[in-house]
């Protein structure tokens, strides 16, 4: 994961994210969009997952590709390939 996507994450800190987790196609979500105020990110030992914490220790668990894995301004989004899942995180 680059260091450099990481170090924008923090500026997303303390606002409020949109989660929305949907199939590989976006025709059929997986989970409501769901609405939280993010408390910080942290990027796992092995560099596979980026936790998103909603609280002091509840976190939704991100998987990160090399060439899956986009940050805007305001959105944060992840295609799982082999899991047919699309993870984007909108900041509010």
């Amino acid at each position: 994961m680059d260091p450099i996507m990481v170090n924008k994450l923090i500026e997303w800190h303390g606002h409020p994210i949109e989660v929305r987790i949907s199939d590989r196609l976006g025709l059929d979500p997986v989970a409501p969009p769901k609405t939280y105020d993010l408390a910080r990110t942290e990027l796992d030992s092995d560099g596979g997952y980026i936790r998103f914490y909603i609280s002091d220790w509840q976190f939704l668990a991100v998987p990160v590709f090399e060439q899956l894995t986009e940050l805007t301004e305001e959105e944060f989004t992840s295609t799982d390939s082999e899991g047919k899942l699309v993870y984007s995180i909108k900041r509010l």
